[in-house]
């Protein structure tokens, strides 16, 4: 993982291997449907939901496309925590670019401490009410 990180930190790199996957690979997914289980739609489509962090710069044909396979893949397993994960916390992140008018510095620091703190409740919440 820790080469990955170093061989796609350079953007040509990076460029080349997203513009392969997007020709061949992603037009492929259509025949892998009927053999693939819906829970490993997620792991095929990551590269998707890397392009969801930038929907605001993308034109309205790839807008449309990463937001339809998106939803595609949260709805086809919705019981998959880690796809849903996948696939809205990017276009979370990206809507935040929609809206950054609206937040002030003193509510990005209530964000922050309230995403902070929400860890230990969910790792712990459950037994506190056993």
């Amino acid at each position: 993982m820790a080469l990955s990180v170093y061989f796609f930190t350079n953007p040509n790199v990076l460029k080349s291997v997203l513009n392969i996957w997007l020709k061949y690979a992603f037009p492929l997914f259509v025949f892998f449907i009927p053999i693939l289980m819906p829970l490993s739609y997620g792991y095929y489509l990551i590269p998707i939901s890397f392009l969801a962090l930038f929907i605001p710069v993308l034109n309205f044909k790839w807008r449309f496309i990463v937001i339809g396979v998106s939803l595609f893949v949260i709805l086809s397993s919705i019981d998959a925590r880690s796809n849903v994960l996948k696939f809205t916390v990017p276009f979370i992140f990206s809507m935040l670019y929609y809206f950054k008018f609206f937040l002030k510095s003193k509510l990005l620091i209530l964000i922050s401490m309230i995403i902070f703190y929400s860890n230990f409740i969910f790792c712990f919440g459950s037994e506190w009410y056993i």
